[in-house]
Parts: structure tokens; sequence; C-alpha cells
């Protein structure tokens, strides 16, 4: 399996993202060596000043993998919790982040019975909650 994760890197870095700013921060390198690498490209930043480009951008990573990491190692989240970051994730979407693991997990999260009470009246209950998206279009 660790192999195929190398394939899958090498793939990858046969192309490059050219960003809208220079990276000179030494976050980047951590970001770039994480589990789940990202290659996000960032476009909507172009209508930013320069100079908030690479601080959005670095924020940005950290809420990707503050977000995973809370949904993939069990800390509890209420709806509420679970909603935002899923909205946040949408947005990050638009940023070029590949999303969909994080995006099915939370799903999972929201469908799933929290405590006894609630899968004992979830049972009885039949009512489907509505969700709404709201996409990013930019900054």
């Amino acid at each position: 399996m660790l192999t195929i994760h190398k394939r899958k890197r090498e793939e990858q870095d046969l192309y490059e993202i050219v960003y809208p700013f220079a990276k000179t921060s030494s976050k980047w390198k951590q970001y770039e060596s994480m589990d789940t690498p990202q290659r996000p490209h960032f476009a909507t930043m172009v209508q930013m000043p320069l100079s908030m480009r690479e601080f959005c951008a670095l924020a940005f990573m950290q809420m990707f993998y503050d977000i995973s990491y809370k949904l993939h190692n069990g800390v509890p989240l209420s709806q509420v919790e679970l909603e935002g970051h899923k909205e946040t994730l949408v947005c990050l979407e638009n940023e070029g982040f590949d999303v969909t693991a994080t995006l099915s997990r939370i799903d999972e999260l929201l469908l799933s019975p929290r405590n006894p009470e609630e899968q004992t009246s979830s049972k009885g209950d039949s009512t489907v909650k509505k969700t709404t998206l709201v996409r990013c279009s930019g900054l």
C-alpha cells in the first residue's frame, strides 16, 4: 500500500501548480508531508492583495487538516459543528482541495445516531432533514 501512495505522489509531482503567491513559509513543508496531501490551486486568491494570499492559503490548509483530524480521530462534534465543517469544506473545494472523503465522513456522522436516546427516537421518526449547502463564489 505504501508503494501505491508513493506512486500517486510521484504522479502528482509530474506537474507543478503555480500559486498566486510565493511560498515563503516553512509551514508548507509540514502541510505537504501530511498523510492526506492536498494540491489546491488557490485560484480565487488572485482577487486578494498579494500581501494576504500566502497567509490565507496557509489558514485554508490548517482548516482542512484540523477538520480532517477531528473527523478521522473520533473527536466528538455536535451537529452544528459538523454542518459548519461541511460548509467550510465546500468553500475549500473551490480552492482545489479534495474534500470528497471528508464530506462523506461528515454525512456518515450526521446520519448515525449519537446516543441511545437518539437511536430509539430516530427509529419511530421517519422525518428527513434537508440540508442546504452554500457554494463559495470566491473571496
